[in-house]
């Protein structure tokens, strides 16, 4: 007699053809990445905000071939982006809305600088692997952040995609989070001013500066004013490889992983000159584990790897960079996000 609860042995021909749809479905993903690029572009799923919507329907409000779009949409809720309500009408799901543009938790603006800037340059990651050459510097001769700045409309939506994930993860990034002592905070290439505006909102005695690109210090000022922290914390434009101001602390989120060794080390002589001994640096990271189980910085890598000369740091690669520089690594305080903080101080 069988036991009903035991489960049956897979047979070395179950878990070959496994395999097979598993690598299958992994060589399909650029075609997935397009699908869900065409959907955020077209504005597709801002059309479905409201109701449900026909083909036809959305197919005129979009611009679309009636047949395509419906093929397209198909796909999509196979996806879990959209339901089938009914013949011919879909509504989207939760995830399918984070596709729409300028709503809470939207991924639109990444999935669209992603598709835009990222994904004919990984056509050319054999030539990195190869020879060591970042793809995008080789595709577009120059790098990734100095095509930006000559492209308003893609800075657009990086500068937009990086603020709405940064403050999708700023809550259980600074849960319980308590800054180092110090009056002044900078931050370093602080983007719209989210961290240190979170960070500073309820601590009335501490000031900070937000050190930005030229082309990036209007919506940090304009969030400064909107959080109506702009009489604490001042907006200024520089080049933190140059000088920074001196200060108590230096925040650097998601900094470190878009450079080499080098530019790292160069940033940190950089604060170590402006700073007094004892003064902090903040590295806001994901840090790579050990071991081979997945995780999200390791995915994360791959990015770096095809777009820049950065790359994700295990600890010891942080703690390596840190010491060249005069610093010492204090802690790691992992958070509910798959960052890491990482206290150092100045010696």
């Amino acid at each position: 007699m069988t036991n009903p609860t035991r489960t049956p042995a897979t047979s070395p021909d179950e878990e070959a053809s496994a395999e097979a749809i598993r690598l299958t479905l992994m060589a399909q993903g650029f075609m997935h990445s397009q699908a869900l690029y065409v959907i955020a572009r077209m504005g597709i799923a801002n059309e479905m905000l409201e109701s449900p919507r026909t083909i036809p329907d959305l197919a005129a409000a979009v611009g679309a071939d009636t047949d395509s779009l419906r093929r397209l949409m198909r796909i999509a809720a196979n996806f879990g982006l959209f339901r089938e309500v009914s013949h011919d009408t879909y509504s989207a799901t939760s995830m399918g809305r984070r596709l729409a543009a300028d709503v809470e938790g939207s991924m639109a603006d990444l999935l669209i600088t992603w598709m835009e800037s990222h994904y004919e340059t990984f056509g050319h990651l054999i030539r990195r692997i190869r020879t060591g050459e970042p793809g995008f510097r080789a595709l577009n001769g120059t790098d990734f952040f100095t095509w930006l700045e000559g492209d308003p409309e893609q800075l657009g939506y990086f500068t937009r995609a990086m603020r709405n994930f940064t403050e999708g993860v700023l809550t259980p990034l600074l849960s319980d989070y308590q800054l180092p002592p110090g009056r002044l905070v900078v931050d370093l290439g602080g983007g719209d001013g989210s961290l240190i505006a979170a960070l500073l909102k309820d601590e009335p005695d501490r000031k900070g500066i937000i050190l930005e690109r030229p082309e990036l210090t209007a919506p940090a000022q304009a969030r400064m004013r909107a959080e109506g922290l702009e009489s604490r914390v001042h907006v200024i434009a520089g080049d933190f490889f140059e000088s920074v101001p001196t200060a108590d602390t230096y925040l650097l989120k998601y900094i470190f992983h878009d450079w080499n060794d080098e530019n790292c080390v160069r940033l940190l002589n950089s604060i170590s000159r402006a700073a007094q001994p004892g003064a902090r640096v903040i590295v806001i990271e994901g840090v790579i584990p050990p071991g081979d189980e997945p995780h999200p910085v390791k995915a994360a890598d791959l990015t770096m790897l095809g777009m820049l000369e950065g790359k994700e740091r295990t600890e010891a690669e942080f703690r390596t960079l840190l010491t060249a520089a005069g610093f010492r690594l204090d802690r790691v305080v992992p958070t509910a996000t798959f960052y890491s903080i990482l206290e150092a101080t100045r010696l």
